[in-house]
């Protein structure tokens, strides 16, 4: 019976995203909520665990979901959307593949410039410092240092 009621929970929520009556900004959360409450999860744990615990973890989602909507808005507003639109078209006539490639590739490097790419930026530091104390530079052998 639960699993109907999980079934039925993420449907609502799916149609209401799907039918633009409720932001998935809005709906996400709500649903964590009445998950929790249809497992028959205790009220204190719901407040504590999902919505406080909940909303510290969704915050840089949250932001990502912003800042790439605030993107999107100046990219459509200057023109640059319609031109790189038209530009791939143009170019990706003969070859499409060549074109779909250059333009993931383009993806990418802005994806990791934009967000700074802090986990990768990280390792390598730690790494770094492994190095220079004689470490192997893999996350794999942090626990042994640890432990040491």
């Amino acid at each position: 019976m639960t699993g109907l009621l999980l079934l039925l929970v993420f449907a609502v929520f799916a149609a209401l995203m799907f039918a633009r009556v409720m932001p998935a900004l809005i709906a996400v959360p709500a649903m964590a909520v009445l998950v929790a409450a249809v497992v028959g999860l205790p009220l204190q744990n719901i407040l504590n665990d999902v919505v406080s615990a909940g909303a510290v973890k969704l915050a840089p989602a949250y932001v990502a979901v912003f800042a790439g909507a605030m993107l999107g808005r100046v990219m459509i507003q200057t023109g640059i959307a319609e031109e790189i639109i038209k530009r791939a078209a143009e170019f990706g006539g003969d070859r499409p593949m060549v074109v779909a490639g250059a333009l993931m590739v383009v993806t990418a490097v802005l994806f990791t410039s934009l967000t700074g790419d802090y986990e990768f930026q990280k390792y390598i530091k730690d790494s770094s410092e492994r190095f220079k104390r004689g470490l192997p530079p893999l996350d794999a052998f942090r626990e042994e240092e640890e432990q040491q």
